[in-house]
């Protein structure tokens, strides 16, 4: 039959329709994967007693107790850690040295599975323990407050404590009210008025303290946090909210004004020419989210900053320790303001001498007071005289100290970031435990 075009076939195949084709290649057989029998394998969850191998003893409860015990541990040397998928594919050993989850192809996507329970295996006993999801949260927890607490140098980076025996210390010294504390479960209105006690402890006592210090000083988000303990994001926040009031009650009573006796004897040498300093006070800003009433962006904008802010009135000793933290303002408030509603007048005495900048021109609230104000001179549009250039390059000289714990308050990423405006109700609190965490570190003079 010939091979041409007809109204009946207007495209007629060839005689031999497969001449003009390829050869197709031939899939290779696909090897069926069978799950092998597990090696002397422990599953946390459930009893530790499993069957002896192959030579006929029997897994002693020591070894067993040791075994958990190093699992436990997290951190150990001795434990090799490889995520599997709900089935062991081929030889032991081969898998235990795998790095990467099994793949599953579906079609022409290949896809990842999530590890569903991790292997860890112990080299002192010779068991694989498989862990399900809380035990490997557990372990990552123990992981990272190991990490924090391992030198001086990653608790200070971590906390804003500089030493992890100092951390201990603080711990130990909140004990007494740990015990009672609840942790916060929102407005509860319209709901029965019953007292509720603390949830069921995810975590302990020194693992919640820690992440509150963590979340304050590196200033993590909710979700970084949930997943560096293995605990949901709600819970987080609740624990953070107990913790930042509980620590608020408890460091309010270090931030103390001190006596004219106790800053006397602790005068710096620096500040001989002025020996009757009794507090070096400036201003600061947080920036802040944009709020969305107009109402409130115009009183939370700084003309300074060219931003919104909260605005906060710090005192310190001249030996650079804070001693009066300020409630937070709109960031429009003028500094005379700040000081008139922050009640700082109160705490003068007479024969006090209060240094600042040329913005605190506070001398008409001082004078009632019997105490005196230093700050540089005002030029008033002429030239001034070399004699009060000395003297505002002196006062500018010793008052930098309160620009240094202001910006050691700073390195505090909770507060050097723009701070969410859903933290507005915790910030006044939060602040005050920066300043009490910032006493603690070295004096500035």
């Amino acid at each position: 039959m010939d091979n041409h075009i007809t109204a009946e076939h207007p495209d007629p195949l060839p005689a031999d329709p497969y001449s003009s084709m390829k050869p197709s290649r031939k899939r290779p057989a696909v090897r069926a994967l069978l799950p092998a029998k597990p090696n002397k394998t422990i599953r946390l969850s459930e009893s530790l007693h499993t069957s002896a191998p192959s030579t006929g003893m029997t897994a002693s409860t020591s070894e067993q107790e040791a075994c958990e015990a190093l699992l436990l541990l997290g951190s150990s040397s001795d434990v090799d850690m490889t995520t599997t998928n709900q089935h062991d594919y081929g030889c032991p050993e081969q898998q235990l040295q795998a790095t990467s989850p099994i793949r599953h192809h579906t079609g022409e996507e290949t896809t990842s599975a999530q590890p569903a329970f991790l292997v860890v295996h112990c080299k002192q006993c010779g068991y694989d323990n498989i862990c399900d999801k809380n035990d490997m949260a557990t372990i990552q927890r123990q992981a990272f407050v190991a990490v924090v607490c391992r030198s001086d140098a990653n608790c200070l980076y971590y906390t804003g404590v500089h030493t992890v025996a100092l951390l201990q210390f603080l711990f130990e010294w909140l004990q007494p009210g740990q015990s009672n504390m609840k942790l916060w479960d929102g407005d509860r209105k319209g709901l029965p008025k019953t007292p509720r006690g603390r949830k069921r402890a995810l975590m302990t006592l020194k693992d919640e303290f820690i992440m509150t210090l963590v979340r304050i000083r590196q200033g993590f988000d909710m979700q970084h946090l949930a997943d560096l303990f293995g605990i949901s994001k709600s819970h987080v926040c609740r624990i953070f909210s107990a913790w930042v009031i509980f620590l608020h009650a408890r460091f309010k009573m270090l931030l103390v004004w001190p006596s004219q006796v106790i800053v006397r004897s602790n005068l710096p040498a620096s500040f001989k020419q002025y020996p009757k300093t009794r507090c070096i006070i400036d201003c600061t800003e947080y920036f802040v989210q944009r709020p969305f009433r107009p109402v409130a962006q115009k009183q939370t904008w700084s003309s300074y900053k060219h931003s919104n802010t909260f605005k906060q009135l710090i005192g310190i000793m001249p030996t650079g320790t804070i001693t009066f933290v300020s409630k937070l303002y709109s960031g429009n408030i003028s500094d005379l303001a700040i000081v008139q509603q922050s009640k700082f007048i109160d705490l003068v005495e007479s024969d006090d001498d209060i240094m600042a900048d040329r913005g605190f021109n506070i001398r008409h609230l001082l004078l009632p007071k019997k105490a005196t104000l230093n700050i540089p001179a005002f030029s008033h549009g002429k030239r001034l005289s070399v004699k009060a250039v000395q003297r505002s390059r002196q006062i500018a000289t010793v008052r930098f100290h309160v620009e240094r714990a202001i910006r050691r308050m700073k390195t505090f990423k909770i507060l050097s970031g723009i701070i969410p405006l859903r933290l507005r109700h915790s910030l006044n609190q939060i602040t005050v435990i920066v300043a009490v965490l910032c006493n603690l570190h070295e004096r500035l003079a």
